[in-house]
């Protein structure tokens, strides 16, 4: 809902700067769900989903429009290019492939990219895993006339702590 919100809120009318594929694509995407519960009202009371989209439309139509010029931004693109969805068939496809390309790389006349620099999302610094180093050590078995010593295999951890591998038993000569 953030991403639905933000732009609402902070950025109304802000057609400086740069928005990336996610703040476009999540506004986009609450605007459909929401659009589907005012269809479903459309059917059952006409009059009150017609009043109701109009609000709609009218509070949403400066953001909608100021987020689009900041995702052409990011893609390097002046927001005249906007102008190029009148054109039928054609310009609507073009603008949608402007929306569906990556951020330019570093900062351009609109802005700094919001990804570099350790801003993004799932950027946090590479950490550094410890897996234990395991050996297995083969048993040692001495056969003797009615006594057999065995020695169970083990498993032998990075610390140096040695673990009796399951399903061994650990039969020693009594003496």
């Amino acid at each position: 809902m953030h991403w639905f919100i933000d732009p609402i809120k902070n950025h109304y009318a802000d057609f400086s700067g740069r928005a990336t594929r996610q703040e476009y694509w999540m506004f986009f995407l609450f605007n459909i769900l929401i659009g589907i519960p005012l269809g479903i009202v459309f059917v059952i009371a006409p009059l009150v989903a017609i009043l109701l989209y109009c609000f709609y439309v009218i509070a949403l139509i400066i953001p909608g429009i100021a987020i689009s010029i900041r995702r052409l931004h990011d893609t390097g693109r002046s927001g005249w290019w906007l102008l190029l969805s009148l054109v039928p068939w054609v310009g609507g496809i073009i603008v949608f492939v402007f929306y569906c390309l990556p951020s330019q790389k570093g900062s351009n006349t609109y802005g700094p990219n919001k990804y570099e620099g350790g801003i993004a999302f799932n950027s946090a610094p590479a950490q550094t895993v410890m897996t234990p180093t395991m050996s297995v050590q083969a048993s040692s078995v001495a056969a003797e006339p009615a006594i057999l010593n065995t020695v169970a295999p083990t498993v032998s951890i990075a610390d140096n702590t040695e673990t009796p591998v399951v399903g061994y038993g650990n039969y020693k000569k009594e003496e």
